[in-house]
């Protein structure tokens, strides 16, 4: 499934103007604009999102440190043609060969080690969307790294 936790994830959003950000000790999500459009196999994007998870260092403890991220989730949003949709699945198909048929309304690809990239459109938009099958463990692991570190802290007992 290449649904996103908007609670636990980590999300940057190119789109076009400014930037907002929120979050929470688990995750942070960050919406960047950005003023130049951003071109993907022959088609400008209308959006893009770039979804992080934070990792443990090696003390086990989660730092802000951008570099202790991992990507488990990218989608790329394409303004629709029936042109667009044809040319985009030949290229997807020559790429990852044959999709899986059994996904209603998306072509679905599985790759090594529980990826997944998959095709679709819902009208006005062309969607491509690149994730791994058990995201949650990253979440389950930052979980686990914030119950340690608030189990190191005794200032003041």
């Amino acid at each position: 499934m290449l649904a996103v936790s908007d609670e636990f994830g980590v999300a940057f959003r190119v789109y076009r103007g400014e930037k907002q950000e929120w979050g929470s000790e688990v995750s942070r999500f960050c919406t960047c604009e950005s003023p130049e459009r951003i071109e993907v196999a022959g088609y400008m994007l209308s959006d893009m999102k770039l979804n992080f998870a934070r990792l443990p260092g090696p003390d086990g403890l989660l730092t802000d440190d951008p570099a202790d991220t991992a990507l488990f989730f990218a989608s790329y949003t394409f303004d629709y043609t029936e042109d667009a949709l044809e040319d985009l699945t030949d290229k997807m198909t020559r790429i990852y060969g044959e999709a899986d048929p059994s996904h209603e309304g998306r072509l679905l690809w599985r790759g090594a080690e529980g990826t997944m990239v998959s095709l679709s459109a819902s009208h006005p938009y062309i969607f491509i969307s690149y994730g791994v099958e058990d995201a949650e463990q990253f979440f389950r692991n930052a979980q686990a790294a914030l119950k340690y570190e608030l189990s190191q802290k005794i200032d003041g007992l």
